[in-house]
């Protein structure tokens, strides 16, 4: 829209992938961006941060509970209490990451 938003790491909740875009997540707010989902996760390359789902990074620091449904499935919960559900190809690594943080 004509303009550039400074976003600072703390502010960001979450990631979410649109396409060639990605839409980033502070609070209220979402900025679209022009950039794949990969190329973030790059940038932003810091521990804070895990990949979830193959359309989803969230901050590690704004998860408040893992939960494990009866089909397997499993699902974050923030302390904002948004849910996300983990694909089945990032769970060992999720996993690992929150017990890391503990």
């Amino acid at each position: 829209g004509g303009r550039v938003v400074f976003l600072a790491l703390e502010e960001l909740d979450a990631v979410e992938s649109e396409g060639n875009y990605v839409r980033l997540h502070a609070g209220s707010r979402v900025h679209l961006v022009r950039e794949t989902m990969a190329s973030i996760e790059t940038r932003l390359g810091h521990h804070r941060f895990c990949r979830i789902h193959r359309g989803w990074i969230v901050i590690l620091d704004r998860v408040r509970e893992l939960h494990v449904r009866a089909n397997g499935e499993h699902e974050l919960v923030t302390h904002e209490g948004r849910s996300y559900r983990v694909g089945r190809a990032y769970r060992d690594a999720v996993q690992e990451r929150l017990q890391l943080r503990v």
